[in-house]
């Protein structure tokens, strides 16, 4: 575990998202709260997946590749989260896209009702005619 005791990490677990990770890792670059960690875990990509991470890793010591066989989501989010040393976890997909408060509302959140698991609604963006649904999960 490289950065000990940060307050959140972020876990992504990522197959063939190559399409999506530039947006979605760079929306968590930008965040209102910088101090966590970002474990994208590559699950056997066949695309530019892994690429892409390792260049934002070059870019950004705050992210970490870790690379299996394809095993699933559920592995790979099993995987990330053994890598954390973090007080929270959040897990988050690699297809989607993220307000710019988004980790600092959740720490807040967690922080005040100092529960164990925070659970928040989201909207839906749909990537082909770039329009946002608000509400809808």
């Amino acid at each position: 575990m490289s950065q000990a005791c940060r307050k959140l990490s972020v876990v992504m677990p990522v197959y063939n998202a190559a399409d999506y990770l530039n947006e979605s890792i760079s929306d968590l670059l930008v965040q209102s709260y910088s101090d966590f960690e970002l474990i994208c875990v590559n699950d056997g990509s066949t695309d530019d997946s892994k690429k892409i991470i390792e260049d934002f890793c070059e870019k950004d010591n705050r992210i970490r590749l870790i690379s299996q066989e394809n095993l699933g989501g559920g592995a790979a989010r099993n995987a990330g989260f053994d890598e954390s040393d973090s007080e929270y976890v959040l897990f988050l997909d690699a297809d989607d896209r993220f307000e710019d408060t988004l980790i600092e509302k959740i720490i807040k959140d967690a922080d005040q009702k100092k529960c164990d698991v925070l659970i928040f609604a989201a909207d839906e963006f749909d990537y082909e005619n770039r329009q946002l649904r608000l509400g809808v999960l």
